[in-house]
């Protein structure tokens, strides 16, 4: 049988989707296992992507977990992976993600003339309580039965769009196998091009000899290691040389 590429296309995208999907849900209900292995997969998925920032992190993670950290260390950080400073079930947030919460609430706050006495309060006493002026005013909103603002913008309606893509993707029966679909034809001679699946990609990057090297060069104290694998290398293609220099004569 011959390759379905629209399937093929379609089932890599909704991969991706329900990805993310679990990486929020697990995130909002503090399941840091969950997490764990999702990053595991995006890592790849990032170096392939050329977001080389956002895979060298995560790369940097996953051998801390698996070789340099020692327990405490790895129970220290998943502990400390999401946070919930209201108690309320689902509603956990990364800590990048609660510091923006927390500067967003800052910045509401009223400093008068800017004046160095002013700031001095923000700084030391309402920024130490802002935590417990988020939730009062999270009670007043579910009290009064208000929505919470988020930014100057209009959310726009994107169900009817929504319903336009499913019902284009059911009429085009995309959850069916059909042979040959995508292959070039006279009205499409490129025919469909093929997605690229970045997890694969990743992978084939991160079992490059060249990529390990570069990376252990970016971490503290991993350069005199480095050095010192290379000179054994080099002595083992020089001993080497010199072994079948001497089997020759």
């Amino acid at each position: 049988s011959m390759r379905d590429r629209v399937q093929e296309n379609i089932l890599l995208f909704a991969r991706q989707e329900v990805e993310f999907r679990v990486f929020y849900t697990s995130m909002r209900q503090g399941d840091v296992g969950v997490m764990e292995l999702l990053l595991e997969l995006w890592c790849p998925q990032f170096l392939a992507g050329q977001q080389s920032k956002y895979g060298n992190e995560l790369l940097d993670i996953r051998c801390g977990m698996l070789a340099e950290w020692s327990e405490e260390l790895k129970r220290v950080v998943r502990a400390n992976w999401v946070i919930n400073p209201w108690g309320k079930r689902d509603k956990w947030l990364g800590l990048d993600e609660m510091m923006e919460e927390l500067v967003r609430a800052l910045k509401e706050q009223l400093t008068l003339g800017g004046s160095d006495d002013q700031d001095k309060f923000t700084r030391e006493t309402i920024a130490c309580c802002i935590i417990y002026f988020m939730a009062i005013k999270d009670d007043i909103r579910k009290g009064l039965g208000l929505s919470r603002r988020v930014g100057n913008h209009i959310k726009r309606d994107k169900k009817p769009d929504v319903r336009l893509l499913l019902s284009r993707l059911l009429q085009d029966k995309v959850m069916r196998v059909v042979d040959g679909r995508g292959k070039p034809t006279l009205e499409n001679p490129r025919g469909m091009s093929e997605v690229k699946d970045l997890y694969c990609e990743g992978l084939v990057r991160v079992v490059n000899g060249k990529f390990w090297r570069d990376f252990l060069l970016r971490s503290p104290g991993c350069k005199e290691t480095v050095g010192i694998l290379g000179s054994a290398e080099g002595d083992d293609s020089t001993s080497s040389s010199s072994d079948k220099v001497e089997e020759d004569d």
